[in-house]
């Protein structure tokens, strides 16, 4: 492989994404398309000896799915989150190069620890990446343009949370070994099934799961168990929670005004008779 075929090996691995193993293939990325990167990294590597070593990733990133893209007239590209959570903003100059989204998909804008920003197709970036709880993903505050606006910690995520340092617990581990068990999917599904089946046990949380997800019956071990029991207490938990909430801001919003006016205090007030006296006399 020579210098420019290992730069652009490393651009591939860089980026994590579809629009990489494109480079590396040496596919023309100003034609690049998204649905054929995939044939074209295959297309590459039978053409060396064997398969290349596999790597893992373990890069944490910052990113949101794109609504919409608009090319400003100086070049810059102003990029509108999907979720409603977060303003548009512009992206960073030369991002718009980087950017191969279609109609069918717009993808993701993504910004690593260094403040390089990428965009990836939408399944590249799913695959390889789980969205991570929002107080972890909220630590490290920097100076991202994606920290303008906080991270709402829903149920599931709460719950997700909780399960993860459960399996750790179990696991004998380090907080440094957290996982997550589900992904955010999943854990939305199990927190939807708590909130409407509140008395139903976590095993009937779990297997509703796997019907709604269409995976193969497993029979749960102890260490299992124990993170259901947890991820589904923390459902019953923060839902129990919100309700309470709601029960004060209603009860708040509905206090009885203090009496007054007709027929409240006034009623009871002393009022002059009818004919006071004027000191005029008809005699």
């Amino acid at each position: 492989m020579d210098a420019t075929a290992a730069d652009q090996a490393g651009q591939a691995a860089d980026t994590g994404s579809a629009e990489g193993a494109a480079l590396a293939a040496g596919t023309d990325t100003a034609n690049y398309d998204p649905a054929s990167a995939a044939g074209a990294a295959v297309a590459a590597a039978t053409e060396t000896e064997g398969a290349a070593p596999l790597y893992l990733c373990h890069k944490q990133v910052r990113a949101l799915k794109i609504a919409a893209v608009e090319i400003l007239p100086e070049g810059r590209s102003k990029i509108a989150p999907k979720d409603a959570g977060y303003a548009p903003f512009l992206a960073p100059s030369g991002w718009g190069a980087r950017f191969h989204g279609s109609e069918d998909d717009l993808g993701y804008y993504v910004q690593y620890d260094d403040g390089y920003a990428s965009w990836s197709p939408s399944k590249a970036f799913e695959d390889g990446y789980s969205l991570m709880p929002a107080t972890a993903a909220n630590g490290d505050q920097g100076d991202s343009d994606l920290n303008d606006t906080a991270t709402v910690l829903s149920v599931a995520e709460l719950a997700r949370a909780v399960a993860g340092g459960a399996r750790v617990f179990a696991n004998g581990g380090m907080a440094v070994d957290f996982e997550h068990v589900f992904d955010s999917e999943e854990a939305a599904i199990m927190a939807d099934f708590v909130r409407g089946n509140p008395e139903a046990p976590a095993e009937a949380m779990f297997i509703h799961l796997g019907l709604k997800k269409r995976y193969p019956r497993t029979e749960p071990n102890t260490a299992d168990h124990f993170v259901l029991s947890l991820f589904h207490a923390a459902c019953r938990a923060a839902l129990k929670f919100e309700q309470q909430v709601a029960a004060e801001k209603a009860a708040a919003e509905f206090a009885a005004a203090p009496a007054g006016g007709w027929p409240g205090e006034r009623a009871l007030e002393p009022q002059k008779p009818a004919f006071s006296p004027s000191g005029f006399s008809p005699r």
